[in-house]
């Protein structure tokens, strides 16, 4: 059984902790408290399933990681170039008949109607953006960047969950959202 008291003695803890850590130095904690603000912008378009706005988002994020974090320009270039990607595929299967027209050729080259398409190629680069983003977070970070990055990833897994339905949707895979009830 839950020993309550130890689990809310924890929880106090673990708060005043999070206060230490970034009562580091004024500068650091108004830095906090702007991530803060841009991971509650993510967290509403999230919410709201405006993709436009997660990539909108994601964009000056990466700048950001260009400008002060990035040690790899390399790398930093290629996600950059790969966001762009990713939103030019995701619009793309947004439209039924772009996505019929990109999936249905190899569909039927193979003869496999009625099997569920995947885009590999989207998934691995989102995977790869994601593994990017969570580079940046470590123990040294304070709990607002950590949150900052966190909230990024959970976006591209959004977008990804999004892309997948278009495609499920333009193919006749149905696919409807699963409430609580039976």
């Amino acid at each position: 059984m839950l020993n309550e008291d130890r689990f809310l003695s924890s929880l106090a803890s673990s708060e005043r902790l999070k206060q230490e850590a970034e009562k580091i130095c004024p500068e650091r904690k108004a830095y906090s408290e702007i991530l803060r603000v841009i991971t509650k912008d993510f967290s509403t378009a999230m919410k709201d399933k405006d993709y436009a706005s997660l990539f909108e988002l994601e964009k000056l994020a990466q700048e950001h990681d260009a400008i002060y974090h990035s040690v790899d320009k390399e790398k930093t270039l290629q996600t950059f170039a790969a966001m762009d990607m990713l939103k030019q595929q995701f619009m793309d299967c947004s439209d039924p008949e772009k996505a019929r027209s990109r999936f249905i050729p190899n569909i039927e080259r193979l003869n496999m109607q009625g099997v569920r398409m995947k885009d590999k190629a989207f998934d691995a680069t989102a995977n790869s953006i994601c593994g990017f983003i969570n580079s940046f977070k470590s123990a040294r970070c304070v709990p607002a960047e950590n949150g900052f990055y966190s909230i990024r990833s959970d976006a591209i897994k959004a977008i990804q969950k999004e892309h997948q339905r278009h495609i499920d949707q333009a193919l006749g895979f149905e696919t409807k959202e699963r409430g609580l009830s039976r």
